[in-house]
């Protein structure tokens, strides 16, 4: 992670600490995000949890003792954290399913139009 993003997040979490409430329903302005770079997309991706179960951890653990990665010790309930790869490549995923689910509906509302008229 680049130094400028640890800055601002611990910025974030000083300035949250002193704030006891926030406003869920405020709408946030996200015009911006398709202008930044791609690796400050991924930065924030990042940031952005997915969790294994439990019953895939152990052959996942093995796998990466093979391959010399440290070993997890201490798990607290049944899901632990991905690797920051594994959440952008979940992501990914999710993001292509979404654009694929977008693109048939669009399909299908063109074709109903079409019936239509």
């Amino acid at each position: 992670m680049c130094p400028i993003v640890k800055e601002w997040i611990n910025e974030d979490q000083k300035e949250n600490s002193k704030t006891t409430t926030t406003d869920a329903e405020t709408p946030m302005d996200l015009s911006f995000l398709p202008h930044l770079d791609t690796m400050i997309k991924y930065e924030i991706i990042e940031f952005i949890p997915t969790y294994a179960k439990w019953k895939s951890i152990r052959e996942v653990d093995a796998h990466y003792e093979r391959h010399g990665m440290p070993k997890v010790t201490n798990r607290v309930n049944e899901l632990r954290p991905d690797q920051p790869i594994i959440t952008i490549q979940h992501l990914i995923q999710i993001l292509l399913m979404n654009m694929i689910f977008l693109k048939v509906n669009t399909i299908l509302k063109q074709k109903k139009n079409q019936s239509t008229m």
